[in-house]
């Protein structure tokens, strides 16, 4: 297989550098404002610190501005105009040239208005479909890939359920045409009239917080969950800015919240520290081991994974497909990083045209149209799209699974597949690092990868060589799967909504 590529390292080349220091600068702003002010982020006995530092690394870890900003801050060349920023870079960008932002300070009158304002939310709650119009157990689900990876974990449970989304109508849409129960809550409904409202009451100016918005979601999630009949409520992942504010939420109310591990990160950024659901269900006690250093008060509780179907590597000869995994819309892929992805891929669908050449798009980037149609035209590349094509049938007879940093990587690995791992982009090795126990192969460049994809295509004894090491890791990372973790991930809501109801 020969295909020469432009460097053998495809990347922006500061761009660990500025990921590892962006994680520390949002800790570290958190630390500063609460030093400034200790009420900054509290709501009566909430606090939503957490929630701010899981927003703005999502704000800020694709921002293309800030990482220039860093740039130039290590390179000593002239910094960009700060007001060139988002309004959450600014905060952040004076960390990279070891400064500090500037925190605003309030007098009485304007934080007695802040807080006025923070109580009066207007919740709007929509219920539809739910059994007697009273679930006992929600499902925050933010994407349709989350409902397709809870819907048998709520149909389990033998209990009256929810789907829960708040402020986001098109996930609420979905639902709606699926026909699950599902129950709607629109916290932000009111707030240009509740700014206009508060400039009459009072008659002069008064700047909100930057985080007054969460505050406010916040008070309107407390309002909601104290007026029902809930007993637990499930999210997935746990990393994102709602998930930690639906816990404070539920907290206040005191009802208990749950967290079912979905994927994997291979750096533990901020969304996986400081997490404090009342239990979280791991896939195995490797990802928990990884976790709990950074989350002291968690209760992890090894259950498995539901969606996948573990398996030894069995008979190669029946193994011949090849999967790559795509992840187009990541910030850290570069367009010629991209360009390459699809170039290998069309360099294995002619090496090896008696195989099937198998392309998942990433659930939530799908491919552009020329791009689709370039590997549409390959006669024996199969699209298998997320939406239609579940994990379990992807992986169904391959041989090898390439990707980057996808969760992917340690689902292939459970089913017996060899996972071809491209670190193609400055980030350094997979976490967990199952190619240093012979479980995967990984290379930093696009040329080591079409080698070693060719050696695991066609030298058999070489591929047979990576069974056993298979089997060894997936006892870490999969001890359980199919039925048998979804009947131990239901036993733990079950548990916990007891508790709740008592």
């Amino acid at each position: 297989m020969s295909l020469q590529f432009e460097s053998p390292l495809i990347s922006y080349p500061l761009m660990l550098q500025q990921y590892l220091r962006l994680n520390n600068a949002i800790e570290q702003f958190t630390a500063d404002a609460i030093a400034h002010d200790p009420k900054v982020f509290r709501s009566g006995r909430s606090d939503i610190r957490h929630v701010v530092e899981r927003h703005l690394y999502f704000a800020l870890v694709a921002d293309q501005k800030l990482y220039e900003y860093f740039v130039a801050a290590q390179t000593g060349v002239a910094l960009p105009d700060m007001n060139d920023l988002s309004i959450w870079g600014r905060q952040i960008a004076p960390y990279f040239r070891d400064a500090r932002p500037t925190f605003e300070s309030q007098n009485w009158r304007s934080r007695c208005l802040r807080y006025l304002h923070q109580l009066h939310s207007r919740p709007r709650v929509q219920v539809e479909g739910c059994e007697d119009g009273h679930p006992r157990i929600l499902f925050l689900v933010l994407h349709p890939k989350f409902v397709r990876y809870l819907k048998p974990i709520a149909d389990a449970l033998c209990l009256p359920y929810g789907f829960l989304t708040i402020d986001d109508p098109e996930t609420f849409r979905h639902l709606a045409e699926l026909g699950f129960p599902r129950v709607h809550i629109r916290t932000n409904a009111e707030w240009p009239l509740l700014n206009k409202l508060a400039n009459r009451m009072v008659g002069f100016k008064w700047r909100r917080g930057l985080f007054d918005g969460w505050i406010l979601k916040l008070n309107a999630l407390k309002r909601v969950f104290r007026t029902t009949s809930l007993s637990c409520i499930v999210v997935p992942e746990g990393n994102a800015d709602i998930y930690e504010l639906v816990n404070q939420a539920a907290k206040a109310a005191g009802l208990p919240t749950l967290c079912v591990q979905q994927g994997w990160a291979p750096f533990v950024h901020p969304g996986f520290r400081n997490m404090s659901y009342d239990r979280m269900c791991m896939w195995g006690q490797r990802f928990a081991d990884l976790l709990s250093p950074h989350n002291p008060g968690e209760r992890f509780v090894v259950t498995g994974n539901h969606m996948i179907v573990c398996e030894p590597q069995g008979n190669i000869s029946k193994r011949r497909a090849v999967a790559f995994f795509l992840q187009n819309g990541a910030h850290w892929i570069t367009e010629r990083t991209w360009r390459s992805m699809l170039e290998f891929i069309e360099l294995a669908s002619r090496e090896f045209p008696e195989n099937e050449i198998r392309v998942r798009e990433h659930p939530g980037e799908p491919l552009q149209p020329d791009d689709e149609a370039r590997l549409k035209a390959l006669p024996n590349v199969r699209l298998m799209s997320p939406a239609t094509s579940p994990l379990v049938e992807v992986l169904s007879g391959c041989r090898v699974a390439v990707a980057m940093n996808s969760t992917v990587i340690l689902e292939a690995a459970a089913s017996g597949i060899v996972p071809l791992i491209l670190d193609v982009n400055g980030f350094g090795p997979y976490h967990p690092d199952i190619a240093s126990d012979n479980a995967a192969v990984e290379v930093t460049s696009f040329c080591a990868a079409c080698r070693e994809l060719t050696r695991l295509m066609l030298d058999d004894a070489y591929y047979a060589s990576f069974a056993q090491p298979l089997d060894d890791v997936r006892g870490g990372l999969f001890p359980k799967n199919g039925d048998e973790a979804l009947q131990a991930i239901v036993a733990e809501i079950r548990d916990l909504s007891w508790q709740g109801a008592a």
